[in-house]
């Protein structure tokens, strides 16, 4: 099932081995701009305090702050692992 979040309730963790990919990152904020439709769901797994924590989705979640999409479509992380 698919969620929406305002985009100030999510937090990215550690920076990951592969780091972020500029073109793939720019190449999604004129399609954010030009519509209202989404992209899949950003993958994420709730923090104390009412955030979340993005699992899967970096990319689609900078590109729709960066776009000015004040929210993005979510779906609840199923992997049963503690997050840090």
């Amino acid at each position: 099932m698919s969620f929406r979040v305002p985009l100030e309730d999510l937090r990215v963790g550690p920076n990951v081995t592969a780091g972020m990919n500029p073109y793939r990152l720019l190449g999604l904020v004129p399609l954010l701009k030009e519509t209202t439709q989404d992209h899949e769901p950003i993958t994420v797994r709730p923090l104390p305090g009412g955030s979340w924590r993005v699992v899967d989705g970096r990319h689609r979640f900078l590109a729709s702050i960066i776009a000015g999409r004040p929210d993005v479509l979510c779906e609840l992380d199923h992997e049963e692992a503690p997050d840090p």
